[in-house]
């Protein structure tokens, strides 16, 4: 090759493997950016309420007596007993695999109201009102082996009728691994009533001799426990009022 053409090639190439030099770097830096990314572990929280398992629906029922100058109609039956505990299934898992976690409880009470200040919008009549009541109850965990357990929830609060609501339950896990924190969230519910509305009541005597009260339907003809709550506040408050007020 003639020396007016082979330098000009050599220049080409130097040029060239300067240009090849200088984006390595940025291509492996993509490259270990694509690769390194990752979702964070999550925990998976599973629930299942026990004591109404075709409602879904943990109950508690108080044991008030309604007055005798409300008429009940047939359909809708006043049974006895008192139980002050809602009962649920829980399982922890991460990556699938059972794990033994710290557990927390938060329950929230819901009732309707008549939003007589601060509406949201003109045509607002009756709003959920949300109160943190969590003071009211305890959660106990009864574990069978590594991540498997039962949840026992404990209605520790006054047992009138300004208490009678549709609940929350908000069941939290946490597990540290190594410097990493890890959470899981499962949301319940739990139905709290003045009576029990049910045909078929019975009541156990445990070994102290106290009764644990059980029935085939709490809730009655009613399919949600916020009309359930509802229509039994109305009968117990004067004037049949439900709906409260903010």
């Amino acid at each position: 090759m003639k020396k007016q053409y082979l330098l000009p090639a050599i220049a080409s190439l130097l040029v060239l493997s300067m240009l090849l030099s200088a984006m390595a770097p940025v291509v492996a830096l993509t490259t270990t950016y694509v690769t390194s990314a990752r979702a964070m572990p999550v925990l998976e929280v599973k629930t299942i309420a026990e004591d109404d398992q075709v409602q879904k629906t943990g109950i508690i029922v108080f044991g008030i007596t309604p007055p005798a100058t409300v008429p009940m109609p047939d359909d809708k039956p006043v049974s006895p007993g008192v139980d002050k505990l809602a009962q649920y299934k829980l399982l922890v898992t991460l990556n699938g695999v059972p794990v033994t976690s710290t557990i927390y409880c938060q329950v929230i009470e819901k009732d309707k109201v008549h939003p007589l200040k601060n509406p949201q919008f003109a045509q607002e009549t009756v709003k959920t009102k949300v109160v943190d009541v969590s003071a009211d109850f305890v959660c106990k965990v009864r574990t069978g082996k590594q991540g498997v357990s039962v949840l026992d929830v404990y209605y520790l609060g006054p047992q009138t009728k300004e208490y009678i609501a549709d609940y929350e339950l908000i069941v939290a896990a946490q597990l540290k691994v190594g410097s990493t924190t890890i959470w899981g969230t499962d949301l319940q519910d739990i139905c709290a009533l003045g009576w029990a509305m049910s045909t078929n009541h019975l009541s156990i005597t445990k070994p102290d001799g106290t009764h644990h009260d059980t029935w085939d339907n709490p809730l009655g003809p009613f399919v949600s426990c916020e009309e359930a709550a509802m229509w039994q506040r109305s009968v117990l408050f004067p004037g049949g009022v439900g709906i409260g007020t903010d």
